[in-house]
């Protein structure tokens, strides 16, 4: 009878750790596709990331361009007409001929 009783409860204690292996791999293959998941997630939200960045450096870019454009344009007037900033001369004013 302690015999039976010994092979029972090793039949049960058996049982317990494979039902207990199973919920592991179960929860392990759960685990596998929640991370898979959250790496497609993650993936979209860095390419979606990289094109925000890549637009901004375009526009960087572009305002750059216009600033240089715009500094260059001054530099010009300015060795065209040097006396027409600020209060010293302006041509408008000072140099308008009058006709008969």
């Amino acid at each position: 009878m302690k015999d039976d009783k010994i092979d029972i409860e090793e039949r049960i204690k058996k049982a317990r750790e494979e039902r207990h292996n199973r919920d592991l791999r179960k929860q392990d293959m759960q685990n596998r596709e929640l991370l898979g998941q959250c790496l497609k997630q993650l993936r979209v939200y860095l390419i979606g990331l990289s094109n925000e960045a890549s637009i901004m450096a375009r526009e960087a870019k572009i305002r750059a361009e216009y600033d240089e454009m715009h500094r260059e344009e001054r530099r010009m007037r300015k060795e065209q007409y040097p006396c027409e900033y600020g209060d010293e001369m302006e041509y408008e004013r000072e140099f308008k001929l009058e006709w008969m």
